[in-house]
Formats: C-alpha cells, sequence, structure tokens
C-alpha cells in the first residue's frame, strides 16, 4: 500500500489558518493570512543566510479543517467538494480531515490522541465553533456571516467552496517559506523557516504549527461507493481516506 505524506504548516490566530505545503521535499513559498509567525522546528533546524521567502504582498490561502468519520455516509461528498475545491485552486488549499465525533468510532476509527485527550473532538468542540451535523468544516477558522451550521465558524460542506473562494482573494500580511530535510534512515526532520511582513500586525505573540499528513489510508468509510466512488474500490470494499 502507498503512503504519501504532505507536510503542513498552519498559522494560527484567534479565527484563522493559513498555510505553507511541501511535498516530496520541494519547496513551495506560500503566504498567509496571519498575524502570527515564528521559527518552528520539528527536530532541529539548520540556520543559514539564505533568503528563500517572497517579499511581495501574494493572496491569502485556504485551510479547510473538515471535520469527519468514517461511519458518516454523507462524508465521502463533503471529501469530494473539498478535493475538487483544491483541484480547481492548485497549490492554494489544504485539507486537513479530522476523524472525530460520535461517527468516528469502530476499527479503525481513525481518531487522533493528544496525550489522553482526543484531538479532534477537542477542536470541534471549541467555543465558537458550533457544529451542528456532519461533515462540518472550517475555513481559515473564520466566521462568515449566512454560512454557519449555527451561529459559529462551523459550516455545511454546501458552503465551504464559496467561502474559502473568498478568501482566495484577499491580500495576505506575511508570506511564509520553508526549506525541510527529511532524513530517513534516522526518523528525524530539519525545516528551516522564513518569514516576511508585508503588511502590519496586531499580536503580541506569534505561533507556528506544523502537521504531518497521511494520504492514501485504505479503510472502511460509510456512503463511499455513492458519494465518491472515485475513491471507492468495490472489489476490496475500501475506501482511500485522503489528508488525514
Amino acid at each position: 500500500m502507498e503512503l504519501l505524506f504532505d507536510l503542513k504548516i498552519v498559522l494560527f490566530e484567534a479565527t484563522i489558518i493559513d498555510k505553507v505545503t511541501v511535498i516530496n521535499n520541494d519547496l513551495k513559498t506560500i503566504n498567509m493570512k496571519t498575524k502570527i509567525l515564528a521559527f518552528f522546528t520539528l527536530i532541529a533546524v539548520s540556520v543559514n543566510a539564505q533568503i528563500i521567502v517572497k517579499t511581495t504582498t501574494e493572496k491569502k490561502n485556504v485551510v479547510l479543517e473538515a471535520f469527519t468519520g468514517q461511519r458518516s455516509k454523507f462524508d465521502p461528498s463533503g471529501h469530494k467538494i473539498s478535493d475538487d475545491f483544491a483541484a480547481q485552486n492548485s497549490g492554494r488549499v489544504v485539507i486537513l480531515n479530522v476523524h472525530c465525533g460520535p461517527y468516528a468510532f469502530g476499527t479503525p476509527n481513525y481518531n487522533v490522541t493528544v496525550g489522553s485527550s482526543n484531538y479532534g473532538d477537542t477542536l470541534y468542540q471549541y467555543p465558537g465553533v458550533e457544529l451542528l451535523g456532519f461533515p462540518a468544516g472550517t475555513i481559515n477558522r473564520r466566521l462568515f456571516s449566512g454560512s454557519s451550521q449555527r451561529s459559529g465558524t462551523a459550516q455545511s460542506r454546501a458552503t465551504w467552496a464559496s467561502t474559502g473562494s473568498s478568501v482566495l482573494k484577499e491580500n495576505s500580511p506575511v508570506n511564509v517559506a520553508i526549506h525541510p530535510y527529511h532524513d530517513v534512515a534516522n526518523g528525524k526532520m530539519e525545516i528551516y523557516v522564513e518569514a516576511y511582513f508585508t503588511g502590519s500586525q496586531s499580536v503580541s505573540s506569534n505561533r507556528i504549527h506544523v502537521g504531518v499528513v497521511q494520504n492514501n489510508v485504505l479503510g472502511p468509510q460509510s456512503g463511499a461507493s455513492s458519494g465518491y466512488p472515485a475513491n471507492w474500490n468495490a472489489s476490496t470494499s475500501l475506501y482511500k481516506h485522503m489528508h488525514m
């Protein structure tokens, strides 16, 4: 089974995210909406005088955090909507499929635990998200008037592309570039990060989060044959999970 890994660098403010993506150790400079930034290393960083970040104002990118579960029959259609949106905006949309909630159970359940906590459950139950049903998703952790499932940042799949498209048109106040090195033999990754602010920020501290996302994970998924047949293998009854 082929397993592919994407490196995601995600910047958080109270209500946002944007990102940098590296695929197969190729450097891609992608700017972020954020007023948050820092220098972060997964294992170690090798600092040098190289300038790799763009210094001109660029457009924001989209991070779609999709709350999903392998027992939810409507989730594959949500996966297809997010994949289609990303394909239409190549290199500018990051999808994070977060398995959580009442439909993420069974074996395997694809939940992510941090210590003793279920990361996905903590995320979707966070105040201000106000999820009503699955699948749901947040675009850059922002509140979009008229697009909420309730009155928070959680949206139903029908509005992801429209709200995400509005973000893509906005200028980003900071650009971020990364240069990774993956030492397979020793199980280490070094990441060099640069940022250049093209706009002002109002926060007193900056943070950066790094995540490794796994693709092509074969497993069960309700509703896959009708919701996303391209990712469903009828002969094995297995679904190709992405962005996990």
